[in-house]
């Protein structure tokens, strides 16, 4: 990714994206309800 500031920025933003899915794949495969509602309104937010 890199050296220095911007490759260590983009190294943090890529594992962190990887972290929240992964995250969210296994609270959807646990069905956990918060997960269900928090998605909800995100996607009222989005208009879908």
């Amino acid at each position: 990714m890199g050296t220095g500031a911007l490759g260590s920025a983009s190294a943090l933003a890529a594992g962190g994206l990887v972290l929240i899915v992964g995250y969210v794949a296994v609270a959807r495969r646990l069905k956990v309800d918060e997960l269900n509602g928090m998605l909800g309104m995100v996607r009222a937010r989005l208009g879908r």
